[in-house]
C-alpha cells in the first residue's frame, strides 16, 4: 500500500461492533454439536450461498438429486430480481461419513445479505413442513431452532442415518 494514501475505510470504533449473534454463526455452532453429540457419527455441514427471496425454496434433502439451478430456476435473472433484494441462505445438512457424498438438508435460514434479521428458517422433510417462521433475533433464532431439531421429523432424520452408519442399541 503507497504510504502517501492513507486508508479511508472507517475503524472497528467508528463502525460498531454487531449486538446480534449471525446466523450463520449459531448454524455452524449446531454443526459442530452434532458431530460431538453422536461421536462424529453424523456430521454437521452448514453452506451458505447467494440466493433470491422465494416462498417454495425446497428443503426437503432432495439437494444430493437436483443442482442449484433445479431449485431456484430463476435465482439468475437480475431482470425479474434486481440486486437490491438479494438474499443469503445459510442451510444445514446432515452426513455420516460411511455413506460417502450423501448430505441431507434439515434445515435453511434466509436473510438478506444487509441485514441479519429478520431471518426465516424453513424445514420439509418427507413431505411433512416442520417449520415456515421468521424469527426477529438471535434469540428467537435459537428458540425455533431447538425446536425444528428436537421435532419427530428431525429426530427420525438422525435415527435413519444412526442406523445406515451401523449404530444401535444393544439388545
Amino acid at each position: 500500500m503507497n504510504k502517501d494514501i492513507k486508508s479511508l475505510w472507517p475503524s472497528l470504533t467508528e463502525i460498531g461492533l454487531p449486538t446480534e449473534i449471525a446466523p450463520i454463526q449459531i448454524l455452524q455452532e449446531q454443526a459442530a454439536a452434532i458431530g460431538e453429540g453422536t461421536y462424529n457419527i453424523i456430521e454437521g455441514q452448514v453452506i451458505t450461498e447467494k440466493t433470491y427471496y422465494n416462498n417454495m425454496i425446497p428443503t426437503t434433502g432432495l439437494e444430493s438429486i437436483l443442482s442449484p439451478n433445479e431449485i431456484l430456476p430463476l435465482s439468475n435473472r437480475t431482470d425479474i430480481f434486481p440486486e437490491s433484494n438479494d438474499y443469503i441462505r445459510h442451510s444445514l445438512f446432515l452426513r455420516t461419513p460411511i455413506i460417502s457424498g450423501y448430505k441431507y438438508r434439515v434445515l435453511s435460514i434466509i436473510h438478506k445479505v444487509t441485514d441479519l434479521y429478520p431471518a426465516k428458517i424453513q424445514s420439509e422433510i418427507n413431505g411433512v413442513k416442520v417449520v415456515d417462521k421468521t424469527s426477529s433475533s438471535s434469540e428467537d433464532l435459537k428458540i425455533l431452532l431447538q425446536e425444528t431439531l428436537h421435532s419427530k421429523e428431525v429426530m427420525s432424520v438422525l435415527s435413519s442415518l444412526l442406523a445406515q452408519s451401523g449404530y444401535r442399541k444393544a439388545a
